[in-house]
């Protein structure tokens, strides 16, 4: 029997792109033909992320089996420094997706900085690596000027970069970072970088230290620029109502003459900055912007500064912006009902959000068209159906930034169709808030199958949403309900999660996925394992009507969601490989030790998951947990307990309490790696 037939080698290429790491390792074994064929396969990417793989990595049977295949090596994700100095001894090594995560698993202190040793492993690798199209950094040095520099001066062909966390913002100066911006690469389709720029004396440098263009000049351009520094926006609209848009005036025409680019970033499609720039982000970003003449996407994620985005806050930003792309960008705030300055005011109306937005997108004399990056209008539940038909008028392109959280006219319905036309939409929240009138505005799975209609939205960083309609029949099970009938049921059902799942999958770019109904209850809430004990010991079973439920306790807990289970279709989210939260408050799924495991190897960045030990409401109708669901939830506890990962969500106190209970020994958490 011929076990491995002659086939061609595009034929071969085809089918070991579809199959799974663990089958490769099984093929290459075949013959001289598959192994050839498998190889470069199994070593295009290297993931360290776990100590027990860094050990292994570190052994000499895998180093010396690295330096013969390291050819093949084209991604590496990893945790740890130490591994690069084996990657430094390759002399074949070309590399094009580098991937520095924060050491936070298994671990209560998250260190975001790197060492001096560790980043001149990563600066020596990034030299080697001039091919480098991908640089994502979640670790910040100490000191940010050699590795901006090297990133600019040594990284030709970089396409898409992200620099730093939050946590380890490092500072820099403004002709530091002013340098770093005009002089990376001139292929550049994505930025995201978290930095605070502000005068330091022992950082700044200058321009001829970059190696770069002549920049002369420039110098006495920037001081006559200083001296103009004026921002011109102005603010419109009466009580709650706060529009912002730029101010015709002549001042603005003399610093376009005076701030000519000096480079050219066509390919930037999407920049995305801290906004920790303070007094310096003129001076930093306007002759940086006028070189970006396609950038399609623009924002500051900063949570503090969501409702004031300083994009559109400073005029000769926003007149810099408009040059490149010809757009005028603007932002509504509508504060939430009863917030305005004065209380007598009369609370706005649908009809006037709506012609607000309508107006807001009109064509200028100049011939540039203004369009919304900002649509704050959380809390006021008088929005409907009209705001909602301006929306969806007005955002298929420029709007950034949309929260309709408490909108409660705005229908599921709405938000499917905002899903499916904005392409340019990178926050989304447009959650319930608790209350029995929101429950319209949750999405329901009905009207995503209806659709049919893949969401277009695929820079989204933020979606908060909920999505219910699902059927679960995994909890409506009973001793009598025929098996057949309930594995059909429970098959269907996860066929249409799994579509659902694939939805979710394409925003490959998503940080935070929010599902679940994190808004205040009015019942009195009792602990999970409080109320599973009491129900262990009930005499006669509880029967559970979910309609009944949901009319007598409004949201309570979602009974009709993702089940977020690997057997309903949760690996298919593999792909949010940016995922940083997740939120699943009063949410019935069904998490356990297994999907924990899996989330720890496919979602590298996670750091919070809201509600996995969420809290039940106090109620006659509570469903009575199955004898399988209690053993999952014991083994989860167990599993966190003992693992202790940062993200789960239980504190040092729960922790103590179930390891006394329990009686076992606690890992004693993630090595640190701070040297290198």
């Amino acid at each position: 029997m011929n076990t491995a037939p002659n086939l061609p080698p595009e034929i071969m290429c085809l089918i070991t792109h579809h199959l799974s790491r663990q089958d490769l390792v099984q093929i290459v074994r075949i013959n001289k033909s598959w192994f050839s064929t498998c190889t470069p396969l199994l070593w295009r990417s290297i993931q360290i992320l776990h100590p027990s793989r860094r050990l292994l990595f570190l052994s000499e049977p895998a180093q010396k089996a690295f330096l013969r295949h390291s050819r093949h090596v084209r991604s590496l994700q990893t945790r740890f420094f130490r591994p690069l100095r084996i990657f430094l001894e390759a002399t074949d090594l070309c590399l094009d997706t580098i991937d520095i995560l924060n050491n936070n698993l298994h671990s209560d202190v998250i260190d975001p900085c790197m060492s001096a040793d560790s980043e001149a492993l990563l600066i020596a690798l990034l030299k080697k690596s001039p091919h480098l199209r991908t640089l994502r950094i979640k670790r910040s040095p100490k000191v940010s000027l050699p590795l901006l520099k090297t990133i600019a001066t040594v990284l030709p062909r970089l396409q898409f970069l992200s620099l730093f966390c939050p946590q380890g913002m490092p500072w820099v100066s403004p002709a530091s970072m002013k340098a770093f911006l005009e002089a990376c690469s001139p292929e550049m389709e994505q930025l995201s970088a978290w930095v605070i720029v502000e005068d330091d004396q022992e950082e700044q440098m200058d321009a001829t230290m970059w190696e770069l263009k002549d920049k002369d000049d420039d110098s006495s351009g920037n001081s006559s620029d200083n001296s103009d520094n004026t921002d011109n926006s102005e603010s419109s609209g009466s009580g709650n109502c706060t529009i912002s848009s730029r101010d015709d005036s002549d001042g603005g025409s003399n610093h376009s003459s005076q701030d000519t680019p000096q480079s050219s970033h066509p390919a930037l499609r999407m920049l995305c900055l801290s906004g920790y720039f303070f007094d310096h982000e003129e001076d930093v970003v306007v002759s940086f912007l006028r070189g970006c003449k396609n950038l399609q996407l623009i924002e500051s994620p900063d949570e503090y500064r969501d409702d004031k985005c300083w994009i559109t806050d400073n005029f000769r930003i926003r007149a810099a912006i408009e040059e490149a792309t010809g757009l005028t960008l603007r932002r509504l705030t509508i504060l939430p009902t009863g917030e305005g300055p004065d209380p007598n005011e009369s609370e706005i109306t649908d009809e006037d959000v709506s012609q607000l937005i309508l107006d807001g997108q009109s064509k200028r004399s100049s011939g540039r068209r203004e369009v919304w990056h900002t649509l704050h209008l959380e809390g006021n539940p008088l929005l409907g159906s009209l705001t909602a038909d301006a929306i969806l008028q007005t955002c298929t392109s420029g709007l950034v930034w949309l929260n309709v959280t408490g909108c409660q006219g705005i229908r599921g319905h709405h938000i499917q169709t905002i899903l499916t036309t904005a392409v340019h939409l990178r926050n989304l929240d447009a959650g319930c808030r608790g209350d029995s009138e929101a429950t319209d505005s949750r999405l329901d799975v009905s009207q995503i199958l209806q659709s049919n209609t893949p969401w277009v939205c695929r820079s989204l960083r933020r979606l908060n949403v909920q999505i219910c309609g699902f059927a679960r029949p995994d909890l409506l099970r009973t001793g009598d309900l025929d098996c057949a009938i309930y594995k059909a049921a429970l098959k269907e059902s996860r066929e249409v999660q799994q579509q659902i799942y694939r939805q979710i999958a394409s925003l490959k770019y998503l940080e935070e996925l929010c599902l679940g109904d994190g808004g205040l209850f009015p019942e009195d809430f009792v602990d999970v394992d409080e109320l599973s004990a009491a129900m262990a010991g009930a005499t006669s079973d509880v029967v559970w009507e979910p309609r009944m439920y949901a009319l007598k306790y409004g949201n309570g807990h979602q009974t009709t969601c993702l089940e977020l289970t690997l057997d309903s279709g949760l690996d298919i989210l593999g792909a949010l490989t940016e995922l940083r939260v997740i939120d699943i408050t009063r949410m019935k799924h069904r998490l356990g030790v297994d999907e924990m495991e899996w989330m720890e190897d496919h979602w590298p960045n996670l750091r919070t998951i809201k509600g996995l030990f969420s809290r039940s409401p106090r109620c006659p109708y509570a469903a009575i947990p199955s004898q399988d669901d209690r053993k999952r939830r014991e083994d989860l506890v167990d599993w966190v307990a003992m693992c202790r990962p940062p993200w789960s969500g239980m504190d040092e106190d729960e922790i103590e309490r179930y390891r006394e209970k329990r009686s076992f020994h606690v890992c004693e958490g993630y090595e640190s790696d701070s040297s290198i």
